[in-house]
Protein backbone atom coordinates (compact mmCIF):
# COMPACT_ATOMS: atom_id res chain seq x y z
CA UNK A 1 0.00 0.00 0.00
CA UNK A 2 2.72 2.61 1.09
CA UNK A 3 4.95 1.64 -2.42
CA UNK A 4 1.41 2.16 -4.58
CA UNK A 5 0.84 5.52 -2.94
CA UNK A 6 4.56 6.75 -3.24
CA UNK A 7 4.42 5.80 -6.92
CA UNK A 8 1.04 7.64 -7.64
CA UNK A 9 2.43 11.20 -5.49
CA UNK A 10 2.67 13.80 -7.74
CA UNK A 11 5.39 15.35 -5.98
CA UNK A 12 7.64 12.51 -5.24
CA UNK A 13 9.84 11.40 -8.35
CA UNK A 14 12.25 9.30 -7.01
CA UNK A 15 12.47 5.89 -5.80
CA UNK A 16 12.66 5.57 -2.19
CA UNK A 17 14.63 2.98 -0.63
CA UNK A 18 13.43 1.58 2.69
CA UNK A 19 14.49 -1.35 5.55
CA UNK A 20 11.59 -2.32 8.48
CA UNK A 21 12.07 -4.82 10.92
CA UNK A 22 10.42 -5.51 14.14
CA UNK A 23 11.81 -7.23 16.60
CA UNK A 24 9.89 -9.66 18.89
CA UNK A 25 11.00 -9.76 22.46
CA UNK A 26 8.42 -12.71 23.89
CA UNK A 27 9.52 -14.75 20.89
CA UNK A 28 13.26 -13.47 20.12
CA UNK A 29 12.36 -13.12 16.72
CA UNK A 30 13.63 -10.50 14.12
CA UNK A 31 11.01 -10.00 11.61
CA UNK A 32 12.43 -7.90 8.64
CA UNK A 33 11.96 -6.54 4.91
CA UNK A 34 13.98 -4.70 2.59
CA UNK A 35 12.69 -2.51 -0.50
CA UNK A 36 16.29 -1.72 -2.22
CA UNK A 37 17.93 -0.47 0.92
CA UNK A 38 21.56 -1.48 2.22
CA UNK A 39 20.68 -4.61 3.89
CA UNK A 40 21.36 -4.58 7.58
CA UNK A 41 23.29 -7.57 9.27
CA UNK A 42 23.35 -9.80 12.61
CA UNK A 43 26.82 -10.11 14.03
CA UNK A 44 26.68 -13.55 16.07
CA UNK A 45 29.98 -15.78 17.30
CA UNK A 46 32.49 -13.55 14.99
CA UNK A 47 30.49 -14.78 11.77
CA UNK A 48 27.90 -11.28 10.12
CA UNK A 49 24.17 -13.00 8.58
CA UNK A 50 23.26 -10.73 6.40
CA UNK A 51 19.49 -9.32 6.79
CA UNK A 52 18.00 -9.12 2.73
CA UNK A 53 14.96 -10.08 1.08
CA UNK A 54 15.83 -8.29 -2.30
CA UNK A 55 13.28 -5.99 -2.97
CA UNK A 56 13.11 -3.15 -5.25
CA UNK A 57 13.22 0.19 -3.65
CA UNK A 58 9.73 1.87 -3.32
CA UNK A 59 7.77 3.75 -6.47
CA UNK A 60 9.82 1.76 -8.58
CA UNK A 61 6.71 -0.40 -9.80
CA UNK A 62 3.35 0.03 -8.74
CA UNK A 63 2.43 -3.75 -7.70
CA UNK A 64 5.59 -4.49 -6.52
CA UNK A 65 5.27 -7.14 -4.40
CA UNK A 66 7.50 -7.09 -1.42
CA UNK A 67 8.07 -10.21 1.05
CA UNK A 68 9.18 -10.98 4.65
CA UNK A 69 11.81 -12.73 6.59
CA UNK A 70 12.03 -14.08 10.15
CA UNK A 71 15.36 -14.97 11.71
CA UNK A 72 15.67 -16.35 15.75
CA UNK A 73 17.94 -13.82 17.65
CA UNK A 74 20.13 -15.02 20.19
CA UNK A 75 21.79 -13.57 23.53
CA UNK A 76 24.97 -11.33 22.53
CA UNK A 77 23.77 -11.11 19.15
CA UNK A 78 24.09 -7.79 17.66
CA UNK A 79 22.26 -6.44 14.78
CA UNK A 80 23.56 -3.67 12.73
CA UNK A 81 21.55 -1.60 10.24
CA UNK A 82 23.15 1.47 8.11
CA UNK A 83 22.38 3.74 5.31
CA UNK A 84 25.20 3.73 2.14
CA UNK A 85 26.29 7.44 2.92
CA UNK A 86 27.88 5.74 6.29
CA UNK A 87 30.24 3.57 3.49
CA UNK A 88 30.88 6.00 1.45
CA UNK A 89 32.91 8.33 3.61
CA UNK A 90 36.63 8.71 2.22
CA UNK A 91 39.20 8.10 4.54
CA UNK A 92 42.77 8.28 3.88
CA UNK A 93 44.16 8.48 0.54
CA UNK A 94 40.16 8.88 -0.54
CA UNK A 95 39.53 5.41 0.60
CA UNK A 96 36.16 4.25 1.93
CA UNK A 97 35.22 2.27 4.70
CA UNK A 98 33.48 0.02 2.68
CA UNK A 99 31.28 -3.09 3.64
CA UNK A 100 34.62 -5.02 4.71
CA UNK A 101 36.07 -2.23 6.93
CA UNK A 102 32.80 -1.37 8.64
CA UNK A 103 32.70 -5.40 9.64
CA UNK A 104 36.05 -5.34 10.63
CA UNK A 105 35.15 -2.13 12.84
CA UNK A 106 32.44 -4.19 14.19
CA UNK A 107 34.71 -7.06 15.10
CA UNK A 108 37.04 -4.88 16.71
CA UNK A 109 35.10 -3.38 18.87
CA UNK A 110 32.07 -6.23 19.53
CA UNK A 111 32.69 -6.07 23.35
CA UNK A 112 31.24 -2.70 23.77
CA UNK A 113 27.22 -1.89 24.34
CA UNK A 114 25.47 -0.47 21.21
CA UNK A 115 25.77 3.24 21.67
CA UNK A 116 29.79 3.09 22.12
CA UNK A 117 30.38 1.11 19.15
CA UNK A 118 28.14 4.16 17.36
CA UNK A 119 30.38 6.73 19.17
CA UNK A 120 33.67 4.86 18.15
CA UNK A 121 32.60 4.78 14.45
CA UNK A 122 31.22 8.26 14.37
CA UNK A 123 35.08 9.58 15.99
CA UNK A 124 36.86 6.90 14.03
CA UNK A 125 35.18 8.21 10.53
CA UNK A 126 35.54 12.28 11.92
CA UNK A 127 39.14 11.72 12.80
CA UNK A 128 40.06 11.54 9.17
CA UNK A 129 40.25 13.75 6.06
CA UNK A 130 36.27 12.80 5.91
CA UNK A 131 34.63 16.09 6.98
CA UNK A 132 36.32 17.96 4.10
CA UNK A 133 33.38 16.02 2.43
CA UNK A 134 29.96 16.80 1.96
CA UNK A 135 28.33 13.88 4.47
CA UNK A 136 25.03 12.56 2.90
CA UNK A 137 22.69 10.67 4.59
CA UNK A 138 24.50 8.78 7.22
CA UNK A 139 22.56 6.87 9.56
CA UNK A 140 23.55 4.09 11.58
CA UNK A 141 21.77 2.13 14.60
CA UNK A 142 22.88 -0.94 16.77
CA UNK A 143 21.59 -2.90 19.24
CA UNK A 144 22.50 -5.88 21.44
CA UNK A 145 20.19 -8.70 23.08
CA UNK A 146 21.61 -9.09 26.02
CA UNK A 147 19.03 -9.82 29.13
CA UNK A 148 22.31 -9.75 31.82
CA UNK A 149 23.01 -6.27 31.54
CA UNK A 150 20.91 -5.26 34.35
CA UNK A 151 23.12 -7.09 36.51
CA UNK A 152 26.21 -5.37 35.67
CA UNK A 153 25.83 -1.68 37.32
CA UNK A 154 27.10 -2.65 40.73
CA UNK A 155 29.48 0.13 42.22
CA UNK A 156 33.11 -2.05 43.24
CA UNK A 157 34.94 1.21 44.67
CA UNK A 158 34.40 4.69 44.82
CA UNK A 159 37.12 7.13 45.59
CA UNK A 160 37.50 11.05 45.87
CA UNK A 161 40.28 12.50 45.41
CA UNK A 162 41.02 16.31 46.01
CA UNK A 163 44.53 17.40 44.49
CA UNK A 164 46.76 20.82 43.60
CA UNK A 165 46.64 22.42 39.99
CA UNK A 166 50.39 21.76 39.95
CA UNK A 167 52.31 19.96 37.38
CA UNK A 168 53.89 18.10 40.29
CA UNK A 169 50.38 16.57 41.14
CA UNK A 170 50.01 14.22 37.64
CA UNK A 171 52.39 11.50 39.30
CA UNK A 172 50.28 11.21 42.05
CA UNK A 173 47.14 10.98 40.40
CA UNK A 174 49.22 8.46 38.04
CA UNK A 175 49.83 6.32 40.98
CA UNK A 176 46.31 6.70 42.68
CA UNK A 177 45.39 5.36 39.29
CA UNK A 178 47.53 2.49 39.71
CA UNK A 179 46.17 1.53 42.82
CA UNK A 180 42.53 1.84 42.25
CA UNK A 181 43.03 -0.52 38.97
CA UNK A 182 44.80 -2.68 41.28
CA UNK A 183 42.40 -2.85 43.77
CA UNK A 184 39.65 -3.56 41.01
CA UNK A 185 41.46 -6.27 38.96
CA UNK A 186 41.25 -3.71 35.82
CA UNK A 187 43.93 -4.99 33.17
CA UNK A 188 47.31 -3.72 32.17
CA UNK A 189 46.17 -1.82 28.94
CA UNK A 190 43.08 -0.18 30.53
CA UNK A 191 44.76 1.11 33.44
CA UNK A 192 47.50 2.85 30.92
CA UNK A 193 44.43 4.28 28.50
CA UNK A 194 43.12 5.85 32.32
CA UNK A 195 46.52 7.17 33.48
CA UNK A 196 47.01 8.43 29.84
CA UNK A 197 43.42 10.27 29.13
CA UNK A 198 43.37 11.48 32.72
CA UNK A 199 46.71 12.87 33.13
CA UNK A 200 45.84 14.71 29.79
CA UNK A 201 42.79 16.19 31.27
CA UNK A 202 44.71 17.17 34.29
CA UNK A 203 47.36 18.71 32.13
CA UNK A 204 44.92 20.60 30.22
CA UNK A 205 43.07 22.20 33.39
CA UNK A 206 46.03 23.30 35.12
CA UNK A 207 47.05 25.61 32.13
CA UNK A 208 43.75 26.32 30.50
CA UNK A 209 41.32 26.71 33.49
CA UNK A 210 43.50 27.98 36.05
CA UNK A 211 46.38 29.64 33.93
CA UNK A 212 49.20 27.82 35.47
CA UNK A 213 48.03 29.15 39.53
CA UNK A 214 48.91 26.36 41.32
CA UNK A 215 47.15 27.34 44.34
CA UNK A 216 43.72 26.29 42.87
CA UNK A 217 41.89 22.85 43.06
CA UNK A 218 40.74 19.46 40.87
CA UNK A 219 38.46 17.43 42.47
CA UNK A 220 38.56 13.94 40.82
CA UNK A 221 35.98 11.00 41.40
CA UNK A 222 36.34 7.60 40.56
CA UNK A 223 33.49 5.40 40.13
CA UNK A 224 34.05 1.97 39.62
CA UNK A 225 31.79 -0.49 38.92
CA UNK A 226 31.65 -4.38 37.17
CA UNK A 227 31.35 -3.54 33.53
CA UNK A 228 33.09 0.30 33.44
CA UNK A 229 34.66 2.75 35.37
CA UNK A 230 33.16 6.08 35.57
CA UNK A 231 35.65 9.44 36.19
CA UNK A 232 34.44 12.75 36.72
CA UNK A 233 36.67 15.50 37.11
CA UNK A 234 35.57 18.82 38.01
CA UNK A 235 37.26 22.66 38.52
CA UNK A 236 36.55 26.18 39.27
CA UNK A 237 38.50 27.81 36.58
CA UNK A 238 37.57 29.74 33.85
CA UNK A 239 34.45 28.65 31.90
CA UNK A 240 35.26 26.81 28.84
CA UNK A 241 32.99 26.25 25.61
CA UNK A 242 31.80 23.06 24.96
CA UNK A 243 30.92 23.81 21.39
CA UNK A 244 34.47 24.93 20.64
CA UNK A 245 35.59 22.08 22.37
CA UNK A 246 33.52 19.54 20.32
CA UNK A 247 34.85 21.69 17.19
CA UNK A 248 38.81 20.84 18.53
CA UNK A 249 38.29 16.86 18.51
CA UNK A 250 35.73 16.82 14.76
CA UNK A 251 39.19 18.64 12.81
CA UNK A 252 41.07 16.88 10.56
CA UNK A 253 44.04 15.37 13.34
CA UNK A 254 46.38 16.31 10.71
CA UNK A 255 45.21 20.33 11.46
CA UNK A 256 45.35 19.79 15.45
CA UNK A 257 47.76 20.47 17.68
CA UNK A 258 48.07 21.73 21.61
CA UNK A 259 45.75 21.15 23.50
CA UNK A 260 43.53 19.51 20.64
CA UNK A 261 45.71 17.02 20.16
CA UNK A 262 45.49 16.64 23.85
CA UNK A 263 42.00 16.10 23.88
CA UNK A 264 41.68 14.36 20.80
CA UNK A 265 43.90 11.49 22.43
CA UNK A 266 41.30 11.40 25.41
CA UNK A 267 38.70 10.70 23.31
CA UNK A 268 40.33 8.25 21.57
CA UNK A 269 41.11 6.29 24.29
CA UNK A 270 37.26 6.67 26.07
CA UNK A 271 34.34 5.02 25.84
CA UNK A 272 32.38 8.23 26.08
CA UNK A 273 32.53 11.77 27.28
CA UNK A 274 30.52 13.93 28.34
CA UNK A 275 31.98 17.72 29.09
CA UNK A 276 29.53 20.77 31.05
CA UNK A 277 30.60 24.07 32.03
CA UNK A 278 28.66 26.89 34.12
CA UNK A 279 29.92 30.05 35.42
CA UNK A 280 31.68 28.44 38.47
CA UNK A 281 32.63 25.20 37.76
CA UNK A 282 33.87 23.10 34.30
CA UNK A 283 32.98 19.02 34.40
CA UNK A 284 34.43 16.61 32.36
CA UNK A 285 32.95 12.85 32.64
CA UNK A 286 35.04 9.55 31.21
CA UNK A 287 33.52 6.38 30.90
CA UNK A 288 36.06 3.35 29.93
CA UNK A 289 34.25 0.02 29.87
CA UNK A 290 35.91 -3.17 31.31
CA UNK A 291 37.01 -5.62 28.06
Amino acid sequence: QLNKIIFNDPVINKFVPLFYGIIDTQNNTFTFSNAGHEPGFIFRKNKFIKLDTKGFPLAGYENQTFYEKEIKINEDDLLFFFTDGLLEIKLAENASIGINGLKSFIQKNQKFPPQIILNKIKNYLTGTKSQTIKKDDITAIACKVNQKLTYKNQLILKKNIKTASAITEIKKIRKEIDTICTKSSINHQTKLDLQLAINEAQANIIEHAYLGDSTKKIFFEFLIYEDKLEITIKDNGIPLNSDAIEKKISNNIEKLEGSGLGLFLIYSLMDEISFSSTKTENKLKLVKYNP
